[in-house]
């Protein structure tokens, strides 16, 4: 499949070649009358890699976890084996098995990597495969962007992590209280590099304790989709008169 949404290729109309138009389903909604969404192709196994970029600290060595999701997009069985290939002198892991029975069936697997001693500043791409049992091979994933006010659309991303190491210096904190912003990935990337995140929901900003926190961190546009921060903002700023470090993101002036 290509990286765009696919299309209905139509014989020859004459002497200019060839028309393209998009394929798409007709579907009848009672609320919304007709509604067309693009057919997508897919592949029998849909691949994805997570995390998509990962940052080491080479100051902390340790293992760090990436995890291989498996989509079925055929209705027969395919069994096979996931692994991922990882740059040349780096500790191997373990390929492990799959076997995919149903139409839409996902399954998800972990692999915990280790880069090789003394490696120094650099980066890598580590990638993820799955064969099955006639041998071919799949790499890729199917991501799909879908709100109500655009068509929806669909691109093929390889199944791979770019990965940095550095002399990153963490600091010695027992834990950072974190309340995510809009589309906010950050406490997830914090906590790959080996900081104590914990995220502060809503009944968390109104009764714990926040004391306890060294820093309190507030994520992107936290304010215009987290009314629980609003609401306590006040706690949030005696927090602050009491000697507790606060850093917030970027915010929108409403």
């Amino acid at each position: 499949f290509g990286m765009s949404a696919p299309v209905a290729r139509f014989g020859r109309l004459g002497p200019g070649g060839e028309t393209s138009r998009e394929v798409t389903q007709r579907l009848n909604d009672q609320a919304l009358g007709e509604v067309r969404r693009p057919v997508t192709v897919v592949p029998r196994v849909d691949v994805k890699l997570d995390p998509a970029t990962y940052v080491w600290s080479l100051l902390t060595p340790a293992s760090h976890r990436f995890t291989v999701t498996l989509t079925h997009g055929a209705r027969d069985t395919t069994a096979g084996t996931v692994s991922l290939l990882l740059p040349e002198g780096w500790p191997p892991v373990r390929p492990q098995p799959f076997r995919l029975v149903r139409e839409d069936e996902r399954e998800s697997f972990t692999f915990d990597v280790r880069a090789p001693r003394g490696i120094g500043r650099d980066s890598a791409t580590i990638r993820a495969v799955a064969r099955d049992s006639a041998g071919r091979e799949y790499e890729a994933g199917v991501f799909t962007v879908s709100y109500p006010h655009i068509r929806s659309r669909s691109y093929v991303v390889p199944a791979a992590a770019e990965v940095g190491q550095a002399p990153v210096a963490l600091p010695r904190l027992a834990r950072i209280g974190y309340v995510r912003g809009a589309s906010d990935l950050v406490p997830e990337a914090l906590q790959r590099a080996g900081l104590p995140v914990t995220l502060l929901d809503a009944r968390a900003l109104e009764r714990d304790d926040l004391s306890r926190f060294p820093v309190v961190v507030i994520g992107p546009r936290a304010y215009e989709i987290d009314s629980a921060l609003v609401e306590n903002n006040e706690r949030i700023l005696a927090y602050v008169g009491a000697g507790g470090v606060l850093i917030v993101q970027y915010q929108q002036h409403q």
